[in-house]
């Protein structure tokens, strides 16, 4: 829905410089001593402890860990051309590498910190339907929003703790009904880090007055013109959007009444404070409009591309 920022290169490498040290130390015991399930002692064969020991290597662990979105394909398609069934939960060097990656590190308060993780992050949205907020608050506080593994990690264990597979997200999207397990690779989701805002657009129809009253009266239908249809369908952006056309029904009486004008002017006229022209947009619509700001509120690109259509603001 929206792009995610991109955090700088040293926020990335801060990450890696603390996971790798855990994640070194776990693919050698791994590698070496294997791990019990339950009362059962799992160890790898020859191959497979050569291989958990091959990519406990510090340069193979940073193209893991620290791959462009666009890149993580690319790891994928490594890893396959080494075993092609290690994306198949059934798979004996997917597990031992979900054992290390997920099991001891990830799912482990001590030793993955996802609120820290969360706060690398700028945006405080939902990147994936840019509906609900995602903030974070402190450890004590336990509150935080869910982190999506883009390509899930009981099917790529190895990219459980690479950091641009790992997006903050609002509980709607990352739950059962939204994403959940789908694998970007069959089913056309495109990363919030590639999404363009020209990948998606809102419109809307509409109705005569069904009475007298524009805010009760106005008769509406708010819709993606343009959309990834992979995203569109995993996250139901479509449906859930109808439910927000009273957000819609607003701006069109702010454009019938040329109010914005008024206010406009009225706030290029002030005395004492010079407001920027970003600045009027985004009082007189009452949300952020520019790209760089979307990810600051909720329903941002919809206000937007709606707001440009009615001509309450310009770019």
């Amino acid at each position: 829905m929206i792009t995610v920022p991109q955090p700088n290169k040293k926020i990335v490498d801060e990450y890696f410089d603390i996971v790798k040290v855990e994640l070194t130390n776990q693919l050698e015991k791994v590698s070496e001593k294997g791990y019990r399930e339950g009362t059962v002692k799992v160890l790898p064969d020859e191959l497979e402890s050569s291989f958990l020991k091959r990519i406990s290597n510090e340069k193979l662990l940073k193209l893991i860990v620290t791959s462009l979105p666009e890149d993580l394909p690319i790891v994928i398609a490594k890893f396959q051309s080494y075993s092609p069934t290690i994306t198949s939960r059934t798979d004996s060097l997917n597990r031992f590498l979900h054992r290390v990656f997920v099991k001891r590190i990830y799912d482990v308060t001590k030793k993955f910190d996802k609120h820290k993780f969360v706060n690398y992050h700028e945006n405080s949205t939902c990147s994936y339907c840019n509906r609900n907020y995602i903030f974070s608050l402190s450890k004590n506080s336990k509150l935080k929003p869910e982190i999506d593994h883009f390509y899930p990690k009981d099917k790529y264990p190895f990219l459980a703790l690479s950091f641009y597979n790992l997006i903050p997200s609002c509980q709607t999207c990352n739950g059962i009904g939204g994403k959940h397990n789908r694998d970007p690779l069959t089913k056309g989701i495109v990363s919030p880090y590639l999404v363009d805002d020209k990948d998606f657009e809102f419109d809307y129809i509409l109705k005569p007055y069904r009475d007298s009253s524009p805010l009760y009266g106005l008769d509406v239908k708010l819709f993606l013109k343009k959309k990834v249809r992979g995203n569109n369908k995993a996250f139901k952006l479509n449906k859930l959007y109808k439910k927000h056309s009273d957000h819609l029904i607003d701006l069109i009486v702010k454009s019938k009444l040329e109010y914005h004008k008024k206010y406009r002017a009225s706030l290029k006229s002030y005395k004492g404070i010079k407001f920027k022209d970003s600045e009027i947009d985004r009082m007189i619509v009452g949300n952020y409009t520019e790209l760089e700001d979307l990810h600051k509120r909720p329903l941002s690109k919809m206000y937007r591309d709606i707001s440009i259509k009615l001509g309450l603001i310009k770019v």
